[in-house]
């Protein structure tokens, strides 16, 4: 072999590692976009279904709360009723809460789930959280008040946001001077107009 030829493998190695690394490089951007489409896509085809695996998934809190006393046992119901509020839905959250949070698809999305997006409650833990305590309510013949409990958990989540943006720390604060706009250098110097 040559020394011209050994030159022109290592040339066409090096040309396929760059072109190698231009496709990986690129590939995750494409990908990414592809998962977000097919993820909406099927969210939009879930959140229409009345059931996801065999499993009902109510439309609204009346509906739901009739699910839940179906499912449930008397006694149960009895023992959920007869609990404080805040107590049965810290209790039930990991037992009755994750059941509602997997079967009725709560991250994934569900009829459920979006008709609770729409009220205002975007993470799965405060859908629970709400659903178990507005059941609670139902039972006991109290009034619901969802709004005003949907705008608790909503400002609560506020809340925390902004604690984590005030102890946030700046790693570093850059400025990059802005490129002036043809407006701008016309209005600066009136003469070039």
């Amino acid at each position: 072999m040559t020394h011209e030829n050994r030159i022109n493998i290592a040339k066409m190695k090096i040309i396929s590692l760059w072109a190698l690394l231009i496709i990986i490089a690129s590939s995750p951007a494409v990908c990414q976009e592809d998962i977000e489409a097919e993820f909406e896509a099927e969210y939009e085809k879930r959140i229409i279904k009345t059931r996801i695996n065999g499993v009902y998934i109510p439309k609204d809190f009346e509906d739901a709360f009739l699910e839940l006393e179906r499912l449930s046992h008397p006694e149960d119901l009895r023992k959920f009723k007869e609990q404080p509020e805040e107590e049965v839905a810290r209790k039930l959250h990991f037992g009755l809460g994750k059941w509602m949070m997997l079967n009725w698809s709560f991250y994934e999305g569900s009829r459920f789930s979006h008709y609770l997006k729409q009220r205002g409650l975007h993470f799965p833990d405060d859908m629970v959280q709400v659903t178990l305590r507005l059941f609670h309510r139902h039972l006991n013949d109290k009034p619901l008040e969802e709004d005003a409990l949907i705008r608790e958990y909503a400002d609560r989540r506020e809340e925390e946001y902004q604690r984590r943006l005030d102890s946030a720390e700046t790693i570093e604060v850059r400025k990059r001077p802005r490129p002036q706009s043809d407006t701008l250098k016309n209005e600066k110097n009136p003469e070039r107009q």
